[in-house]
């Protein structure tokens, strides 16, 4: 077995050249294949003609798989962005056994310091699904207690003792050839799908505990997924499996230097986890998606500059107060106001009232704002592009304004 091993890893090539290329490759960046394409909703609500989610869930409580998964499928026709959506289909594909397609959706929607309980909890039903537990609990770590979902909590223990896979390790093989699979894991990690490549690592692993290139490649792909306490484990284990042997000892060396970054890395991701988390996961706990935003609203006589702090109220749209400063031709003012927006894909807009104080007086006005919101990669940040127009309401004969607004906006939590 460790001839066949050898074998893929480039004939005549030295080991440290070798293991070189296999780091470089999967460690530089890459396009992610699989997109997100808008917010995350997790209450979608289909169409009184549709299938709706609480059928779905009834299915899988009555462990109707099949047609759970098929009524997953036809929801997210209508909104493939959801996040959890995609998380619970992904369930309902491992129920049935159908481990490579699951992994493929949640990775789908997994990043690095995603703080989603939902993306969280099913990840690690999948992994303990498919018989791999300690893969299981590395992903159910950011899991808060009261957290899991109310509609699965007390059914998911009895779904994994009835359905978990007795034999895990050929899984995610399609031929049994552990040359092929070795290869399809480091594309696969290449490609950015993570938490396949960590689960195909994870039954070679499985059937050659003692050859220690799997684990290398593993140790990337769980350090590719945020999982760098994981990943330092795996690399430990490459290295205890070399040992002393002298014909290693300059991979050695850089497996060595490797496990010191990650371990580094691993530090410095906790502390900013320690900052971010706490309101995060309140947030989480209680369903409530959060956003802020600054930026500001010019014109050739008219500067306004805003900040705002707002929550979800329905799949698309948010409520939010908002505060700022302006300077225009009658002077300063503090302006505080109300705005309800809304978005469909990166077209948004919304409209509100507000209160300027500035000059001894009070100037109350409303505001409509039409434009682009795009969004980054990870869904949690927008740019935002307006046109905005203010309509004095009083005092009259106060200046109507017209101009365009550039901010970002930040969202944290969960819906």
């Amino acid at each position: 077995m460790i001839n066949k091993i050898r074998i893929l890893k480039f004939p005549g090539v030295q080991e440290k050249a070798c293991i070189f290329l296999i780091i470089l490759a999967l460690t530089v960046p890459t396009v992610t294949i699989y997109g997100h394409d808008n917010d995350d909703r997790t209450s979608a609500k289909p169409e009184k003609s549709g299938p709706s989610l609480d059928a779905a869930r009834a299915y899988i409580i009555s462990e109707d798989f099949s047609r759970a998964v098929s009524t997953y499928a036809l929801l997210l026709q209508k909104d493939s962005a959801s996040v959890s959506l995609n998380a619970e289909y992904a369930y309902a594909l491992a129920l049935n056994g159908i481990y490579d397609a699951a992994l493929a959706r949640l990775d789908r929607i997994w990043t690095p310091n995603s703080y989603s309980t939902d993306v969280h909890f099913f990840t690690s039903q999948v992994f303990a699904l498919m018989g791999y537990d300690m893969l299981a609990i590395e992903a159910g770590k950011k899991i808060v207690a009261g957290s899991t979902p109310a509609w699965i909590s007390s059914a998911a223990p009895g779904f994994l003792e009835n359905y978990r896979d007795r034999m895990p390790g050929d899984n995610m093989s399609s031929d049994g050839d552990v040359v092929s699979d070795f290869r399809a894991a480091n594309r696969l990690a290449a490609q950015n799908y993570n938490l396949m490549s960590i689960a195909m690592f994870e039954g070679i692993i499985t059937g050659y505990p003692n050859e220690y290139l799997p684990y290398v490649g593993s140790s990337i792909a769980l350090e590719k997924a945020g999982m760098y306490e994981k990943s330092a484990e795996t690399i430990e284990q490459a290295l205890a499996i070399i040992g002393k042997n002298s014909e290693h000892q300059e991979v050695k060396q850089m497996l060595e230097a490797r496990l010191a970054d990650i371990r580094g890395r691993h530090l410095t991701e906790g502390e900013k986890s320690n900052t971010v988390l706490p309101a995060t996961l309140k947030a989480d706990a209680k369903g409530r998606r959060m956003l802020a935003y600054a930026g500001g609203m010019f014109s050739p006589s008219y500067i306004s500059l805003t900040g705002r702090l707002g929550t979800f109220i329905s799949n698309a749209g948010s409520l939010s107060a908002d505060f700022g400063v302006t300077s225009g031709g009658s002077g300063a003012s503090l302006n505080l106001g109300i705005m309800n927006f809304f978005r469909q894909k990166v077209l948004a807009g919304g409209y509100g009232l507000g209160v300027g104080f500035g000059g001894g007086s009070a100037t109350f006005n409303v505001k409509i704002s039409v434009g682009f919101s795009i969004m980054n990669k990870d869904k949690n940040s927008s740019w935002d592009i307006f046109f905005d127009g203010q309509q004095p309401l009083a005092p009259k004969g106060s200046a109507t304004t017209v101009g365009m607004s550039i901010g970002r906006s930040v969202y944290f939590g969960s819906r």
